[in-house]
């Protein structure tokens, strides 16, 4: 195998933009056809998909891609999957890559859908042995999916799809199936957001790169939900003395990344930290939204 690889490499890279070489994996616009792809690694397509995963894991850009291009790593993923579709990890950790680090939602979304087709459709025909062990936690492509539609692209209709697939699969956690029961409503949504992040955030424990960006999130996310909280408990009151309402509270002066907690001039506490985004949304929007959409 080691050999092969070897050999494969040589070969690729020979055929590879020379530019490409000397550079970030995203420089390169190169876009292998699978077809060809398996002709030139000679029946070694393990070994292809090993080179591939390579290439993956030694990404060093990690700057978020700009108005929605497509990265250069999402072609590595999506054609590692074409090779091998039932390659599990590549489908969850390619996914939150793409979405998390590099900023590439709509790599990620059809990343994650293919796996996501791919686990209906083809992995029922597997052995049960190989579902067990390569596929051990099938939900994690639906949960990723729910987060990509309800953070990303604001799909809650999608969103709430994946989240209840979740439900259909045998032996789910019972902290990750209670995700879907959460749609309905906008508080619901803004809780089922944060559970998802946090439920990432502990596959990242060992990886500070992924770690600190999901941390931020979830974070966010739960300033949405105080944002959320006491908007909807000081709407009730009839005398709207916000100094008061803080005082009984207990709401700081400002949020724990240094935004002014303070009553906007449409009568809704609000912070300038609830401008910044979580995935493709804001907490803003999150806070706003209505429910049973």
């Amino acid at each position: 195998m080691i050999v092969s690889g070897v050999v494969l490499n040589g070969q690729l890279r020979a055929l590879t933009p020379p530019r490409a070489m000397a550079v970030d994996i995203d420089e390169s616009s190169f876009h292998w056809h699978p077809d060809l792809f398996r002709m030139l690694a000679f029946g070694q397509v393990p070994a292809a998909v090993d080179w591939l995963l390579i290439q993956f894991l030694s990404d060093t850009n990690i700057t978020k891609t700009q108005n929605d291009a497509e990265t250069a790593v999402y072609r590595v993923l999506d054609l590692a999957t074409d090779l091998d579709p039932a390659f599990f990890t590549l489908y969850t950790i390619g996914g939150n890559y793409l979405s998390i680090i590099r900023g590439d939602r709509y790599g990620a979304l059809k990343l994650v859908e293919k796996g996501e087709r791919f686990r209906r459709e083809e992995l029922p025909k597997y052995p049960s042995s190989f579902r067990e062990e390569v596929w051990e936690n099938p939900w994690r492509v639906p949960m990723i999916l729910g987060y990509l539609q309800l953070l990303e692209f604001q799909n809650i209709p999608a969103a709430r799809e994946a989240y209840l697939e979740i439900t259909k699969i045998p032996r789910v956690p019972i902290y990750v199936r209670w995700l879907a029961q959460g749609m309905q409503t906008a508080r619901g949504r803004i809780r089922v957001a944060r559970n998802s992040v946090e439920i990432i955030e502990k596959w990242y424990q060992d990886d500070p790169v992924m770690l600190a960006p999901v941390v931020r999130m979830r974070k966010l996310l739960d300033l949405a939900a105080a944002l959320y909280d006491w908007n909807a408990e000081f709407a009730k009151r009839k005398k709207r003395d916000f100094a008061a309402f803080r005082r009984e509270r207990g709401i700081p002066e400002r949020d724990e990344f240094g935004g002014e907690i303070r009553l906007g001039a449409d009568g809704r506490i609000d912070t300038p930290t609830a401008k910044e985004a979580v995935f493709g949304t804001t907490v803003d929007l999150l806070v706003r939204s209505k429910d049973n959409r």
